[in-house]
Parts: C-alpha cells; sequence; structure tokens
C-alpha cells in the first residue's frame, strides 16, 4: 500500500465513521420521537431497558439503509478536506490520475458493500424473530406487517400492513388456484377488508373484500389477461381465511429471509411476485455504495472549500434520488405493474450508467 492509499484512506476512514454515528443517531431519534408515545403506554415495567432491546436488535437493519448514503458522504468530506488544503491539485500534477486519488474510496465502497451483503444474508435472518417480537410487543399485537399467509384451500395472500383490531389490510394480494393446483386469479388491492369471518358453524364461508385493485385472470395455458379493474363496491371473495389467527405464528418477515429461503418460496409460490422482487433486490442492492461513489464523486469532488454545502446538497439528492425510486421499483413489483427482475435492478442500471459516464468523463477533464 502506497503513503497515497494510506493518507486518503484515513481520511475517508475518519469521515466514514463520524458520518455513520451521526447519520445513525439521527435515524434512531427521528423514529423514536415518532415511537415515544408507544413507549410510554406499554404496559411493562422497564421501558427503557425495553427500548434499548427494541433499538439494538433493529440495529444491523438501520446500517442496511444507511451504509451506502454514508459511503458516499465520507468520499464528500474526504474530496472537500483535500481540495480544502490544496493537497487534490498537487497529487494530480505530481502524475498521479483522478481516479487512483479516489481508487481507496471504492475500495471501502467494495468493503461496504460485501459488509452490507453479509448483514443480510447472515445477521438480518437470525435477529428477524426478535425484531418481530420487539414490535409485536409495542404494537400490543394490533398490527403485523408482511403478512404471508395461505388458506384451506391453497390460495395465498400477501398484506403489507394488517391491523387485527378491524380486520383490514393495506396493499393486499391473493393468487387463487384451481384444483389442479394451476393459478387461474391474481388480485392486487390498495385495501382489503374481512367482512364475513368464518364461525363454528361455517368454518369454510368466510368472505373477504378487496378494493382499489385489479383483477386478473389465467388461461389453462397460463397466459393472463389484461387484467380489469376491481368494482367500486370492492371485490368479494369467499376463504376460510380467520382475521383473528390471520398472522400469529404464520408471519414471514420476507426482509428476513435468506437466498435459500427466497429460492425456496418462489419455487412454492411461483406466480407471487413478492419473492422474486425480493430475490433481485438481495442481489442488486449491494452494489448501492459503489454506484452512489460512481454517481457523487464527480460531483462532489470538484467542490470547492466555499460550497461545502454544495457538496452535501448533492449528497443528498443522489441518496434521496436512488432511495425513492428503489422504493417506486420495489412497489411496483409487488404490485405486479413491472417485473420481478426489472423492479430490482432498475436503480442499480440506471444509476450505473449515468455514473460511469459522468466518472469517466470528469477523469478526462
Amino acid at each position: 500500500m502506497k503513503i497515497l492509499d494510506r493518507y486518503t484512506g484515513a481520511l475517508y476512514a475518519s469521515a466514514f465513521a463520524i458520518f455513520l454515528v451521526a447519520f445513525l443517531f439521527l435515524y434512531l431519534l427521528i423514529d423514536l420521537v415518532g415511537r415515544v408515545d408507544d413507549f410510554i403506554d406499554l404496559p411493562i415495567g422497564n421501558r427503557l431497558l425495553f427500548a434499548v432491546q427494541y433499538y439494538l436488535v433493529r440495529l444491523p437493519l438501520f446500517l442496511t439503509i444507511l451504509l451506502p448514503m454514508v459511503t458516499l458522504f465520507a468520499a464528500m468530506f474526504a474530496c472537500h478536506r483535500l481540495a480544502k488544503s490544496n493537497e487534490l491539485l498537487p497529487m494530480v500534477s505530481a502524475g498521479q490520475s483522478l481516479r487512483r486519488v479516489t481508487a481507496p474510496f471504492f475500495a471501502a465502497g467494495a468493503l461496504v458493500a460485501a459488509g452490507g451483503a453479509a448483514l443480510e444474508e447472515w445477521v438480518m435472518p437470525d435477529l428477524g424473530t426478535w425484531i418481530v417480537r420487539t414490535e409485536n410487543v409495542l404494537r400490543r399485537g394490533n398490527e403485523d406487517y408482511n403478512v404471508f399467509v395461505s388458506d384451506a384451500s391453497g390460495n395465498t395472500y400477501y398484506f403489507f400492513k394488517y391491523q387485527y383490531s378491524n380486520f383490514e389490510a393495506q396493499r393486499a394480494f391473493a393468487a387463487l388456484f384451481g384444483p389442479d393446483r394451476k393459478i387461474e386469479r391474481l388480485i392486487t388491492a390498495e385495501r382489503a377488508v374481512c367482512e364475513t369471518p368464518p364461525d363454528a358453524e361455517h368454518p369454510g364461508r368466510g368472505a373477504w373484500r378487496f378494493y382499489d385493485g385489479v383483477l386478473i385472470r389465467y388461461k389453462p395455458n397460463l397466459e393472463r389477461d389484461a387484467g380489469a379493474p376491481l368494482p367500486p363496491e370492492g371485490y368479494r371473495l369467499e376463504t376460510d381465511l380467520d382475521p383473528v389467527n390471520l398472522a400469529r405464528g404464520e408471519k414471514i418477515g420476507t426482509t428476513f429471509l435468506t437466498l435459500p429461503q427466497i429460492l425456496q418460496m418462489i419455487d412454492d409460490n411461483p406466480h407471487t411476485p413478492l419473492f422474486p422482487v425480493r430475490l433481485h433486490n438481495r442481489l442488486a442492492a449491494p452494489l448501492a455504495p459503489l454506484l452512489l461513489l460512481l454517481l457523487g464523486i464527480p460531483f462532489v469532488a470538484t467542490t470547492r472549500r466555499q460550497n461545502l454545502f454544495i457538496g452535501v446538497g448533492a449528497c443528498l439528492v443522489i441518496s434521496a434520488g436512488y432511495y425513492i425510486l428503489q422504493f417506486l421499483c420495489l412497489d411496483g413489483g409487488v404490485r405486479g405493474e413491472i417485473s420481478p427482475a426489472l423492479a430490482g435492478w432498475m436503480p442499480p442500471l440506471l444509476f450505473g450508467s449515468i455514473g460511469f459516464v459522468l466518472f469517466f468523463r470528469w477523469m478526462k477533464t
């Protein structure tokens, strides 16, 4: 390792540590402010101890969200320090290319990408149970997220959010199969409500109603139609799905599955877009730190000493743009509006293409 690498690497590492601590503190503070009433109303003795446990088990989850952004902000700060102290120009004048000067930043980005992938694959699945348990305690069993269940007929249902108090689900999805286990109908809806729960006398005759969505029908050869909007009064579906015990003990937190588990869920539920979307996102997500560096360094490395806030603003815009596009693509993929592969890979492909063009153009300046 050359002296230049050690110097710029140490500068980057110190900036990375500062931004990581700062963003973690800010993220935790914002989350705590939004949940403080729930913590205060908990019917338990040591609320402070529970709050500490609640956030400790979520620390790896927060890291997977924040690490790509921290990687970019650390590079911005390191480049600004080099420019402010008039060190960047002498390095280039001495024969060091801009690519060589920023190489330690990309090496650090690769390490962050590997660390994020390791957290997703080996840490988060083990903590998933504790995250679900602490969330249930905080919500006192009134809400559940990422519910994936089946009824007695083998039909599968996914609810992003489910409320036990009124038997209502948000962002609902249902795959309905025929006797031969071939898919017949696919429902995506903004809302689903259990209007007739099954009872002891009629255990298999409950009914759910789906609102604001699309009904897709399949032919015997599995060819699907274009889809028809659900009627204004909702689409009524008879099922024995019990709204009281819908997700208790059955919920699958799709965020916390390992790759083999995701592949198994795809095999078991080939017509459910949720798991293919999760697979492609899992494969593409580790690239985020490197892609943000590619796109961001041409902006932040040219900031002068008086333009630090411009660099910060550029980092915020780039990071926010990536996360917003990722959210929209994943949401569209789960709804079936775009293909799972496109949902997972569109943000990396778009930001990567723009980043490569800008980065190599910047190196020639």
